[in-house]
């Protein structure tokens, strides 16, 4: 969905892949990895220019994954 090659995103921090991350976001991020909770969210993406629903998890202590999709509840609030 990012258009980037799996094997380049491996062992990469989130700001390396998208240096103009929003602060919000890494926030997100490290709330998960310090709580071990998961949550799930919509953001826009200014350089995708699309909405994105994110599920971030930590699969061990410390780390973060999360999976991204395009936000389908978002593009259903627009139209409204």
């Amino acid at each position: 969905m990012t258009g980037y090659i799996l094997k380049r995103t491996l062992c990469r921090t989130v700001k390396e892949l998208f240096p103009g991350i929003s602060p919000d976001l890494i926030d997100n991020f490290n709330k998960v990895a310090a709580s071990g909770e998961s949550v799930l969210f919509d953001f826009y993406n200014d350089d995708l220019k699309r909405w994105r629903e994110i599920y971030a998890y930590s699969p061990q202590k410390d780390l973060v994954a999360y999976t991204l999709k395009t936000s389908l509840t978002a593009k259903r609030l627009r139209r409204n």
